[in-house]
């Protein structure tokens, strides 16, 4: 999935993704090098070296991050709620 733009969102703390599907939101909780108040995104960018199948970020400190459109879309898919999974049962 080609991501088309990507911006942070420093109040809701999570960078706004734009793909084909939609506007997805990945929390900097979910990350790997996690922006802080005191040290907060830099730069973000659609990463063109990964044939826009991701996006990066530099943190004012100088530390990089890059996160892969397989985990924008792991992170936003949502377990089924129990309740829901008796109605999906296939009768066999």
């Amino acid at each position: 999935m080609k991501i088309r733009s990507v911006m942070c969102n420093n109040r809701k703390k999570a960078f706004q993704v734009k793909s084909s599907k939609g506007t997805l939101v990945i929390p900097y909780s979910k990350i790997e090098v996690r922006p802080s108040a005191s040290d907060p995104v830099a730069r973000v960018f659609v990463d063109k070296e990964l044939g826009g199948e991701g996006f990066s970020y530099v943190l004012v400190s100088g530390k990089e991050g890059t996160v892969y459109s397989e985990q924008v879309f792991g992170i936003q898919s949502r377990p089924i709620p129990l309740e829901r999974c008796a109605d999906l049962q296939v009768d066999g």
